[in-house]
Order: C-alpha cells, then sequence, then structure tokens
C-alpha cells in the first residue's frame, strides 16, 4: 500500500473513532474506492487502533491511574474479607467485614470489568462472521443505518443526571453487550456506547468518560487479536513504512480530536451524527450497487 494511502486511512480512523459514526465503516469504503482489499482494510484497522489507543490512554492518564488504584483497593478489601470469613468459620464474630465498592473509581473500575466480559465474547464469537462479510459494503450500509437509527431514537430519550456510583452491575453488562455488537463495519462503537448509557439515564460527562475508558481494553483486543492472527501479514500487503506512517497519522489525529470529540458528545448531537451514518450507509449501498 503506498504511504499515502495509509495516512489517508490513518487520518480518517483519527477523525471517526471517537465520534459515533464508525470508524471501521469509514475504512471500509474509503479502501473500497482506494482499490485495497476489504480483509487488508479491516487488519489495517486493527493496527490503526494503536495510534488512537496511545492518544485516549494519555488524555486520560490520571483517571486510568485512579482506575488502577481503585481496583487494587477493590482486591485488596475482597481478600481481606476472605480472610474474615475464613475466621469466622473458625471462631464467629471474629471480624467485622468491609464494603468492599467504597470508592468511586473502585466502583468504577469493576463496571468497566464487568462490561468489557460481553464485550470480549461478542467480539471472539462474531470475529469469523466480520472477517467473511469484511469486504461487502452491503453489511456496511446496513451498519451505517443501524447506528443512525439508535442515534436518532435515543435523541429523543429523557435527559437525567445519574451518577457513576448509581451504575448497577446488569447495566454495566448491557453496555458491554452494546460495545460487543459493534464489531460489524458501520455499526459504532463509540454510538452504541454512548446511546446505551444516555438510555440509561447517566449524566453527559459520565457518559463520555465511561465511552472513551471502556474502548481502551476493545482497541488494545483488536491489537492483541491482530498480531496473533493468521493469514497474510500487513508487512507483506501493507508494507513496514506505511503502517508506520498510518499508526502515526492515527495517533495524531485522535489526540487533536479527543478534545472536539468530547465537547460534541456532550451537547445533543445525535440527530446530526445520524443524519451523517444514514448518509454514509446510503453511499455504501451505493457503491456496492455499483
Amino acid at each position: 500500500m503506498p504511504v499515502l494511502k495509509a495516512i489517508l486511512l490513518g487520518f480518517i480512523q483519527g477523525v471517526t473513532s471517537l465520534l459515533p459514526v464508525s470508524s471501521s465503516g469509514h475504512v471500509v469504503l474509503i479502501s473500497k474506492l482506494l482499490g485495497v482489499d476489504g480483509s487488508t482494510s479491516l487488519k489495517f484497522l486493527s493496527l490503526l487502533h494503536i495510534g488512537t489507543l496511545c492518544a485516549v490512554c494519555i488524555r486520560f492518564r490520571r483517571d486510568i491511574r485512579r482506575l488502577f488504584k481503585g481496583f487494587s483497593e477493590v482486591l485488596q478489601d475482597s481478600i481481606r474479607n476472605l480472610r474474615i470469613l475464613i475466621g469466622n468459620i473458625r471462631s464467629p464474630e471474629k471480624g467485622d467485614y468491609r464494603r468492599v465498592l467504597n470508592t468511586v473509581y473502585g466502583r468504577f473500575s469493576i463496571m468497566l470489568c464487568i462490561s468489557m466480559i460481553p464485550s470480549i465474547l461478542a467480539a471472539l464469537g462474531l470475529r469469523k462472521l466480520v472477517e467473511a462479510q469484511a469486504a461487502n459494503l452491503l453489511v456496511t450500509g446496513i451498519g451505517f443505518t443501524v447506528t443512525a437509527l439508535i442515534l436518532f431514537i435515543t435523541s429523543f430519550s429523557d435527559r437525567k443526571n445519574r451518577q457513576p456510583s448509581h451504575t448497577r452491575f446488569r447495566e454495566a453488562a448491557l453496555i458491554g453487550i452494546a460495545q460487543g455488537i459493534s464489531v460489524f463495519p458501520g455499526v459504532s462503537r463509540v454510538g452504541m456506547v454512548m446511546t446505551c448509557t444516555e438510555f440509561l439515564g447517566f449524566s453527559k460527562k459520565y457518559v463520555v468518560k465511561y465511552t472513551m475508558l471502556l474502548g481502551i481494553p476493545a482497541m488494545l483486543g483488536a491489537v492483541i487479536a491482530e498480531a496473533f492472527s493468521t493469514g497474510v501479514s500487513l508487512a507483506d500487503t501493507v508494507g513496514i513504512g506505511s503502517c508506520i506512517a498510518g499508526v502515526l497519522t492515527a495517533a495524531v489525529i485522535s489526540w487533536f480530536m479527543l478534545r472536539i470529540a468530547e465537547k460534541l458528545l456532550t451537547v445533543q448531537a445525535n440527530r446530526i451524527f445520524a443524519v451523517y451514518s444514514l448518509l454514509m450507509g446510503i453511499a455504501s449501498v451505493a457503491v456496492y450497487m455499483n
């Protein structure tokens, strides 16, 4: 793949990956127009996630540190309670249990872990089906349309202001399922997670943070899956230089897009994104038919 094509795809990944418009759908569509094989484009997209992943990790580094700290505290409290349980079996009323989810980031870390489980299962279960339809722009067009429909419907939902402490385990699992569906090209991960958390009534600020942070394991998983996948190597089909150029472009553009995305996602712009996704769906079907 020429370096300029790789840079263009990296630019598209950086612009669209943090908005509810499906970066995978854009990459598949543009790759088709550029004459790039569909399976190669999805493999290359997985690699481009490295750039976006680096930008998100740098932007939310403080939250990530707090999440690790909160998670370690949850583990420590859980181990302590287990020891107390064993002690109480031997000698009743030997100690009192400690509340495990007693901090905001401790609870947040567990909610993210719960969301990750159905996301991982969905990604693994649907991987072969997605790969088989990688070059099918009709599937991509349907994915864009699904994203548009969901964004449009949730734009009418009542705006509430639930806080992180109100998140329930079943709600975290539901958010994870929503993210898992986004493995199909055209179905936006950001759009699915954002609309699901909005539908559950959480505050916009929390919605944005949950969406971005939950994307870290999703993007990391895509990179790892690609690293261990079989088939033609990107080094052969794309070229090492083009791979590096694409990843660097995705990283730089994602960094600049992060603040823009955070602002856009906190305003009532779902209908605008819905219209745009619908137009992209129509364009994908049009190219497919031609």
